[in-house]
């Protein structure tokens, strides 16, 4: 133990008579001055450790080490910035139109067409979601569309024009897709929907629960 505990010693004072400049993550020697001695002194602002990860700050000595003149600190890296992300704005004359697209029993679907009227097709991202712009005010059909499902629509209403007007359709539980070919358990986990609705937002009514099991005894491949 004791052999160990000056390994670190000598091994610098080889170092310094070598004249090799020493670092640490804060600090470094200067080749020059260490070469051009000056003696062995603390300093009356620092103190070098040889703890790993302890701050080389302070007015005494370490256990194992004492600064020589020319022991400097270094500058602090300067921390890259984290660029603040840009909106996307919103189109002049235009009004967001924007929701999540799941399945009936509340599974998010990705890839999902959306059309209003004649405006898209826009695809859901991988969360399910989506937005697509109104360009004129009144009563819009918007469908969602993915193969493997029904398609559903509903009709929404675009007041005005503009942020302040945006409009929300979400495609979700009682909305949500319904595959053209469900199984006996998933038309099973709609009934549980229906009769133990996991959240206001899944909730479906018995005439959805009825359309599934219609499309597990009716499968349209």
């Amino acid at each position: 133990m004791r052999k160990t505990k000056f390994i670190p010693i000598v091994v610098l004072l080889i170092l310094v008579v070598a004249g090799v400049a020493l670092a640490t993550s804060q600090y470094n020697m200067r080749e020059s001055v260490v070469s051009g001695g000056g003696g062995e002194h603390s300093s009356a602002g620092y103190r070098l450790t040889d703890v790993v990860g302890e701050a080389a700050v302070g007015n005494s000595t370490s256990s194992n080490f004492i600064l020589r003149s020319g022991f400097l600190p270094m500058s602090a890296p300067t921390p890259t910035p984290t660029p603040t992300p840009t909106p996307t704005p919103i189109p002049a004359g235009s009004t967001p139109v924007s929701g999540i697209t799941t399945d009936v029993n509340c599974d998010i679907l990705s890839g999902v067409s959306i059309t209003l009227d004649s405006i898209g097709p826009v695809l859901s991202d991988q969360n399910g979601q989506y937005e697509i712009m109104a360009t004129a005010t009144g009563n819009y059909t918007i469908t969602a569309h993915q193969d493997g499902f029904r398609d559903r629509t509903q009709t929404v209403n675009v007041a005005g024009l503009g942020q302040e007007f945006a409009v929300t359709c979400n495609f979700q539980g009682q909305n949500g897709l319904i595959p053209n070919a469900p199984n006996i358990w998933y038309a099973l986990d709609s009934v549980n929907h229906w009769l133990y609705p996991p959240s206001p937002e899944c909730a479906v009514d018995i005439w959805c629960a009825l359309d599934v099991i219609n499309a597990w005894l009716y499968p349209v491949q």
